[in-house]
């Protein structure tokens, strides 16, 4: 848990009846199925934690009020919602911690085992629902931290385990899934997630010596034509998130300015990933490194420590070759490590 804890204060024009109004319509089939405990959960979520997903007004009220409505109707993505909203408890309330972080996981695991049949038959009626809960994992494993993940095989668990799963976000964004989430309920969330892309392509380059160091790395200790033109695209996106993270002042940048990395890397890359290959490993710590530019993000807080414990899978010569470019990365995103 993070030493220091820092209060979450609800924008001035909430109050506590943006829940009632939320459950008013649906409030049999909710209270049917859900106690008082798992309702204040929910308060919680609207009125704070959504928040905290986006320095975006419009996709804070999307998270606000649309996603629990949609919620309603799909228990899966209720108790996502809850979970995440018992993580966050758990980092402001430090003598109930251990309550809420245990709550949260068990939360959780009902949110996992009611997903993973509607996983198995993606439909366009099921998506939206799926994608939301795609997301809310994404935080969640995030907000959990570098340790071990329910529902995930031990061989994907850990620091790099929260990757494997974003990806699984992906295959919602292959057609037909696209048109259908851009035109309903979450379209708000694809406008803006559009507009921010549009901008990390037109930022101005940084020339990142960190990243200049870590592709003469790459250039010296790989051999694999094929392997070494994956990295060198992964690192060219990595380039990119970088430009617009550093380019902009603190407070002003996205998550999604630094994840949408995930979603433009070639899949090959994570292949190699999931193989500790040790280049993809120096490319992933580099970019765990820009991950602690959020560290003011109560879900994000916890990532240098995650660097440290991958660094020992890579210690060959190739660690020794990169290890420079990745302590400068990290330098430069404030969290000083001692590689």
């Amino acid at each position: 848990m993070a030493a220091s804890r820092k209060p979450v204060h609800s924008p001035a024009n909430l109050t506590t009846q943006s829940t009632d109004s939320l459950l008013q319509s649906d409030h049999s089939l909710i209270i049917g199925a859900f106690g008082v405990k798992h309702m204040k959960l929910l308060h919680h979520f609207t009125i704070f934690t959504a928040s905290t997903l986006s320095n975006n007004s419009k996709v804070q009220e999307v998270w606000r009020m649309t996603v629990p409505r949609l919620s309603f109707s799909t228990h899966f993505v209720l108790y996502a919602i809850l979970a995440l909203a018992s993580l966050h408890l758990a980092y402001l309330e430090e003598d109930q911690a251990q309550h809420h972080w245990s709550r949260g996981i068990e939360l959780f695991q009902k949110a996992l085992d009611g997903a993973k049949p509607a996983m198995q038959h993606i439909t366009e009626d099921n998506c939206t629902s799926l994608y939301l809960f795609s997301m809310l994992t994404c935080y969640f494993v995030l907000a959990r931290g570098y340790e071990y993940i329910p529902g995930v095989d031990e061989g994907e668990g850990g620091v790099l385990g929260w990757i494997f799963l974003f990806q699984g976000t992906k295959t919602l964004l292959t057609a037909p899934y696209p048109t259908i989430l851009r035109s309903g309920p979450l379209g708000v969330m694809f406008e803006v997630g559009e507009q921010r892309a549009l901008l990390l392509d037109s930022t101005r380059r940084i020339e990142c010596e960190a990243l200049g160091m870590l592709r003469e790395a790459l250039q010296r200790e790989v051999s694999d034509v094929q392997e070494m033109e994956v990295y060198a695209e992964a690192v060219r996106h990595l380039q990119l998130s970088y430009n617009i993270v550093y380019e902009q002042p603190r407070g002003l940048y996205e998550g999604t300015d630094v994840f949408i990395w995930l979603f433009r890397t070639p899949p090959e890359y994570f292949n190699l990933l999931k193989r500790r290959r040790p280049a993809s490993l120096a490319i992933f710590l580099c970019f765990a490194a820009l991950i602690r530019q959020l560290h003011d993000t109560w879900w994000a807080r916890d990532w240098g420590e995650g660097i440290i414990k991958i660094r020992g899978r890579a210690t060959d010569g190739f660690w020794k070759s990169c290890r420079a470019s990745i302590h400068s990365m990290a330098e430069k995103a404030n969290s000083y490590v001692d590689f």
